[in-house]
């Protein structure tokens, strides 16, 4: 997957449908990985929160999760304004 992204590494979109994959695959650690990267380049990426809060939550770190989901969710609302 990583190969495909190389190709284009400004594209993060591509980079969010690998975190995805990831996430549907059950690699949850990976996925977190790549959803961290996102964050890190764009901070107000509500869509990387939430999937991030996602793979905590099936990881068992619910602390980490719901930090995510109202971090998105604060993002989320902020955008309504």
């Amino acid at each position: 997957m990583r190969k495909c992204y190389s190709y284009n590494e400004n594209n993060s979109e591509l980079l969010k449908d690998i975190g995805k994959s990831l996430l549907l695959l059950g690699k949850y650690k990976m996925a977190i990985d790549i959803f961290d990267e996102i964050i890190m380049r764009k901070n107000e990426d509500v869509e990387s929160y939430y999937q991030k809060g996602v793979c905590c939550m099936n990881l068992k770190d619910y602390e980490t999760a719901t930090a995510c989901f109202m971090r998105a969710n604060s993002l989320r609302n902020d955008e309504r304004m």
